[in-house]
C-alpha cells in the first residue's frame, strides 16, 4: 500500500488555514485601495477583548460608527463600497 503525501506532513502544517483562491466579494475602487490609514486613526476604534461583560454586536456597531466618521480624503461615498 502506497503512502499518502499527507502522512509526511508536519503537525504544524496542519494548523495553517486553507485559503480558497476565490476572489473576495469585497470590491474596492482604485482611490479606497490606496487610501493611507493614520495611526491617529487606531486609537480612535474602540477596543475588544472578547470578556464575557462585553457585548460582539454593541463593538461591532460602535467599531461602524467610528470607521464611518473618518475623513477619508481622496475617497468620495461613491468609491467607499
Amino acid at each position: 500500500m502506497a503512502a499518502n503525501n499527507d502522512d509526511n506532513r508536519a503537525l504544524e502544517d496542519y494548523a495553517q488555514p486553507i485559503i480558497p483562491d476565490s476572489p473576495s466579494c469585497i470590491l474596492l475602487s482604485i482611490e479606497a485601495r490606496n487610501y493611507d490609514l493614520k495611526s491617529s486613526h487606531f486609537h480612535m476604534l474602540p477596543s475588544f477583548y472578547g470578556l464575557p461583560n462585553e457585548d460582539p454586536l454593541a463593538h461591532i456597531k460602535e467599531f461602524y460608527n467610528v470607521v464611518s466618521g473618518l475623513p477619508l480624503q481622496g475617497v468620495s461615498e461613491a468609491n467607499r463600497g
